[in-house]
């Protein structure tokens, strides 16, 4: 998870370096039913790049979404179909929960190795 964490924050990080920022409009949700308790949202946005408009559908989400809403996004210059929500919980919670549960399950891991083997309670 530690590993698999780190690349995915890399290839995070990486894309914020080198993206551009705009305001976007929702034109489209496509919304899943909860299947792990959470309502999962596909908006497709469209926004201004420097070429001119772009439409585009964006990454999940947990944050409810609907058509109209205008919402913060960054894209890649380079590849301007290739955008991402910059609310908090789309922008860091998604690439870090792999790093944090990662380096807890570390944490645990080194704690129980320290303590030994476990007596038997027969």
């Amino acid at each position: 998870m530690l590993v698999g964490g780190a690349f995915g924050l890399r290839d995070h990080i990486s894309f914020l370096v080198s993206s551009e920022q705009a305001e976007a409009e929702v034109v489209s949700v496509e919304t899943f039913d909860p299947t792990e308790g959470f309502t999962l949202y596909r908006p497709t946005v469209r926004y201004l790049t420097a070429n001119g408009g772009m439409t585009a559908t964006v990454a999940d989400t947990y944050r409810p979404t609907e058509a109209g809403e205008m919402l913060s996004v960054a894209y890649d210059p380079a590849n301007p179909a290739d955008a991402r929500l910059m609310d908090p919980r789309d922008r860091w919670i998604l690439p870090l929960w792999m790093v944090v549960f990662g380096a807890i399950t570390i944490v645990i891991g080194i704690r129980r190795a320290r303590r030994g083997p476990s007596p038997d309670t027969d």
